[in-house]
């Protein structure tokens, strides 16, 4: 028998007396807690439940307070000092339980596992009774795990279903063993346990991810719809089980179909698809769910390259839902991919959202490689459609910029547009940029840096690269003056990471900030 539990021993199963700090002193109370803000049980917030709290002495909550607001800071040595200072001296409060498991949760947190083994088995010994032994004795299998013990943790978890048959926790055994049974290679096993939660356990944090498993194991591993949905309906509503279903098989059909040699089999997921898509059009015509579905399997027949259907698919869709764009879209585009360019543009012009219709003729174009024509219809359209005028001069820009290496006319529109600011701004400086129009270039992220803070450290990062392609007497040095400048002002963007790693492998310069170099 452990000093510690000869201690429990002696006081009744639930008391404390002295025991030996984890971690040298107790530190000092930092903040005064005035009120309690304790809610709901352990097992749901991990806090202590209100009747337990009611119960305490006014000093027993002040302690338990300080304790608790370090345990929510991540304070996890101070917070272990304080609660230990509370089993010290409160060693036969209702809040033992509580405290112990706290004890044990922050040994854990500071990944003292073989200590915080030991303070969960005292909770599930000493307190068998209490809303914290079902959770401690889950915690000692995931401390199992954590030591690499996995035959262990799996005992320890059937040992959590055995002995808490109607805890949330045991669902969560159930999962944590059946991951192991799948690191392990034993399919089978995991199939039963996650089986079992969701029969079983519907409470467990883990319920949705065992169905949502149990959906793609029947849906892909066993070729077994019916069961599938039998999964998918005990977490969603029919419809919506359905869909859940279809847009499953369709996920996975997009990402076969992007790959040559797994096109085939991304083409059988579409088309079972396709079959679940139609049924909710059948079973459930006037829903919402109709809508989505039967946009989806115009979709269907996009990814799988299939765009004769596609454009069947589309118009029937059109058919149903009149008013709904989506359809003119889809088969503009599959028009263009059977190189019905004209067709395709006339179908864009059917939208009833003229302006969008009339986007989607000029990027028509711009596909096509037209971009005189590209060029006509985002002017058109800054002149008929003033709502999309800033967007159509921006993708004008844009063209011009990354297509027909005009940089005067990429300047001019995007001037003219002042669409998402910054965002013109940097593609006016990249223009000219390419342009070598280096002075101008800069001038802008300067104009950026001082309008736009938040940005501020993207504009200092490319300033660097135009000042190093220039390569200008003081380039050098105003380069590496900007890096530290990034380092020390952004210290925690992603672009202060680029700098420190910029200034070592291109100058030999380690600088740590603040105006210090090594």
């Amino acid at each position: 028998m452990t000093g510690k539990q000869e201690l429990y021993k002696a006081s009744h199963q639930n008391t404390r007396d002295m025991r030996p700090i984890c971690h040298n002193e107790l530190l000092p109370v930092v903040a005064l807690v005035v009120a309690a803000t304790l809610v709901g049980s352990v097992s749901a917030q991990g806090q202590l439940d209100l009747k337990r709290y009611g119960e305490l002495r006014e000093a027993e909550r002040y302690q338990l307070n300080i304790a608790d607001r370090l345990f929510e800071a991540r304070k996890w040595d101070a917070a272990l000092a304080e609660y230990e200072k509370y089993l010290r001296l409160y060693r036969q409060s209702v809040a033992a339980s509580y405290v112990q498991y706290r004890v044990a949760q922050c040994c854990e947190n500071l990944r003292l596992i073989h200590r915080a083994t030991e303070e969960y088995q005292a909770v599930v010994e000493f307190f068998p009774q209490s809303p914290e032994a079902p959770l401690a004795a889950f915690s000692i299998g995931r401390c199992r795990e954590a030591t690499g013990e996995f035959t262990q943790a799996i005992e320890q978890y059937g040992k959590v279903v055995a002995d808490y048959p109607k805890h949330p926790s045991a669902g969560d055994a159930l999962w944590n063993g059946s991951e192991l049974a799948l690191r392990q290679g034993d399919k089978e096993k995991a199939l039963t346990l996650r089986r079992r939660i969701v029969s079983d356990y519907p409470k467990s944090e883990k319920w949705d991810d065992a169905a949502r498993w149990l959906v793609d194991y029947y849906l892909f591993s066993e070729n077994s719809p019916d069961l599938a949905r039998e999964y998918a309906r005990a977490i969603r509503r029919p419809a919506e089980a359905e869909i859940y279903l279809a847009d499953r098989l369709y996920e996975t059909g997009r990402q076969y179909s992007r790959r040559e040699e797994s096109r085939p089999q991304g083409t059988e997921f579409m088309d079972q698809a396709i079959q679940l898509y139609r049924n909710v059009l059948q079973d459930w015509p006037t829903t919402q769910h109709a809508a989505a579905a039967s946009r989806r399997i115009v979709e269907c027949y996009w990814h799988s390259s299939r765009p004769a259907q596609g454009i069947e698919a589309a118009r029937a869709h059109l058919e149903r839902y009149p008013d709904d764009d989506t359809g003119h879209y889809w088969t503009g585009l599959m028009l263009e991919q059977l190189g019905q360019w004209e067709e395709a543009r006339l179908a864009f012009l059917r939208y009833k959202d003229r302006g969008q219709g009339a986007l989607q003729v000029a990027e028509s174009y711009q596909r096509q490689g037209k971009y005189n024509g590209a060029h006509d219809a985002y002017m058109e359209i800054v002149a008929k459609h003033p709502e999309h005028a800033r967007y159509a001069l921006y993708r004008l820009g844009e063209m011009h910029l990354q297509r027909t290496g005009d940089y005067a006319k990429a300047i001019n529109a995007l001037r003219q547009s002042e669409y998402q600011p910054p965002a013109y701004l940097f593609q006016m400086a990249e223009a000219l940029r390419r342009w070598k129009k280096y002075e101008e270039c800069l001038d802008i992220f300067r104009q950026i840096r001082g309008f736009f803070p938040k940005d501020a450290p993207e504009a200092m990062w490319r300033q660097v690269m135009v000042l190093e392609e220039r390569n200008h007497e003081g380039d050098r040095l105003a380069a590496i003056a900007l890096l530290k400048k990034i380092c020390d002002e952004h210290p925690r963007s992603s672009q202060a990471s680029y700098a420190h790693h910029r200034l070592e492998t291109k100058y030999g310069i380690s600088y740590t900030g603040g105006g210090v170099s090594k």
